[in-house]
């Protein structure tokens, strides 16, 4: 691996560290764990995975390095977006401030009429 990441992703649900869905997307090899971190969001519980949106409450989740560009294709597809059509996507891909970092986070377009927030501001409410 390079001495420095191609970029930062933030992750605040199903693909934390201590879930599968990074073995199963075949990309765990190509991130490594930095740091916990916050930004700034309001999060929501949709059942098996959450939601961010913009707010002002921290939310909490894990930053991880990126040493393969694949990794963004990988997860573009997973979450539901679409760079050539982003208004038609269920989460678009956003730059934010991560305390010194940008990083690269999913954020929610879809409907949050039920969901709960988590004003904690993580995900699951409780551990795995």
């Amino acid at each position: 691996m390079d001495s420095k990441p191609l970029a930062y992703l933030f992750f605040y649900g199903s693909l934390k560290k201590d879930f599968p869905i990074q073995d199963q997307l075949g990309i765990s090899a190509s991130l490594s764990f930095v740091e916990y971190g916050q930004l700034a969001g309001t999060l929501y519980d949709l059942g098996d995975y959450p939601a961010l949106v913009a707010g002002t409450d921290k939310v909490q989740g894990e930053i991880f390095a990126i040493w393969d560009e694949a990794v963004l294709q990988k997860l573009d597809e997973y979450e539901g977006y679409d760079p050539l059509s982003p208004e038609t996507s269920l989460y678009v891909r956003e730059l934010a401030s991560c305390g010194e970092r940008l990083v690269w986070v999913y954020i929610y377009q879809g409907d949050l009429r039920f969901a709960e927030r988590l004003v904690a501001g993580f995900w699951p409410s409780t551990r795995p």
